[in-house]
């Protein structure tokens, strides 16, 4: 606990601090924290890799402050979210499926990618000792890369050896997370605009989907299954807002979706409350793969199952998002 304790104390020690005095121009503070981002998200803005290991001390100290001087800068909904996210335990898994660590670490030295390892490895023991584990989708994306690191010689040996009897969790929701409900329902109110709990989201989905509705719909297909789904959508037809969350490529789903004049057909309309049912089903209720898979078979006219998992591990991935196009539907 105490390695819990210490890294809490970095983000809550400053989360007491005073807000900083507007000093320096948005878009500097603004390109400084895509830097800062650049092992977690490449971006054609910033060339530079920062020194920071993603999700060190150092990184959470930097990272906040940075949101602290936009917020003082330009307070927005965005930065609240922000603010409020760092409070919950992804930090504590800082390997992120998300991201194109792998990749980053492939320009990295010996000795900067055992650094790395050895942060994860710290972090994955301290988030054990609060019940914060991965997924098995984490897991095993994570077992895959290191195996291969070891076959060519590298520092990832204590890593590997340490994952190889791992217990994941058994549900990819964030309901198995210590305070999962209150960072499912911040993510909510963030990306539906609105502040519902989440079973009256689900009682508020139902009746929607049955108003109008087709029972059975085809699944929307989509390039990119490890790019969210909704962003997808909302590069294809919008004109994209500029947002800060490397997640998102650095744009705002919500304001972009809220700016953007898409309308969706009964089929596309069906397909997105189909997703938001199963997103509060799995981040709220606990449904497991084998009950998602059931729940879109039986909504998908022209179910199959590969498509149905890589919306599943989508959904797990980036909970609350597929709220944005509540409005729209």
């Amino acid at each position: 606990m105490r390695k819990i304790a210490s890294v809490l104390s970095v983000v809550l020690v400053l989360a007491g601090c005073g807000e900083q005095q507007p000093s320096r121009p948005f878009d500097d503070v603004y390109r400084e924290l895509v830097s800062l981002n650049s092992w977690l998200k490449e971006s054609n803005q910033i060339s530079s890799a920062h020194s920071y290991l993603p999700f060190s001390d150092e990184y959470l100290a930097k990272r906040h402050a940075l949101y602290q001087e936009l917020r003082s800068i330009q307070h927005t909904n965005e930065l609240d979210y922000l603010i409020i996210d760092e409070r919950f335990p992804q930090r504590y898994l800082p390997w992120l499926i998300q991201s194109d660590i792998a990749k980053q670490l492939s320009l990295q030295t010996k000795e900067r990618k055992g650094q790395w390892f050895n942060l994860v490895l710290t972090r994955l023991k301290a988030a054990q000792e609060s019940k914060i584990k991965l997924t098995r989708l984490e897991l095993d994306t994570l077992v895959r890369f290191l195996t291969l690191e070891v076959q060519n010689g590298s520092e990832a040996n204590s890593l590997l050896s340490y994952l190889s009897d791992y217990e994941p969790r058994t549900r990819n929701g964030l309901d198995q997370f210590p305070n999962g409900s209150e960072w499912y329902q911040s993510k909510l109110n963030y990306f539906s605009s609105d502040v519902k709990t989440p079973l009256e989201w689900m009682q508020q989905v139902t009746t929607k989907h049955a108003d109008g509705s087709p029972s059975k719909m085809l699944a929307m297909r989509f390039n990119d299954v490890d790019s969210p789904l909704v962003l997808q959508t909302l590069s294809s037809q919008c004109k994209l807002v500029e947002g800060l969350d490397w997640q998102f490529d650095y744009l705002n789903p919500v304001l972009t979706s809220q700016q953007c004049s898409i309308e969706f057909n009964n089929n596309e309309r069906a397909f997105w409350l189909t997703l938001m049912h199963l997103d509060v089903g799995i981040h709220y209720q606990g449904w497991n793969r084998a009950l998602a898979q059931q729940f879109l078979a039986s909504r998908f006219s022209d179910y199959d199952e590969q498509v149905a998992l890589k919306i599943i591990d989508q959904i797990g991935m980036y909970p609350a998002t597929v709220f944005v196009f509540w409005h729209k539907t």
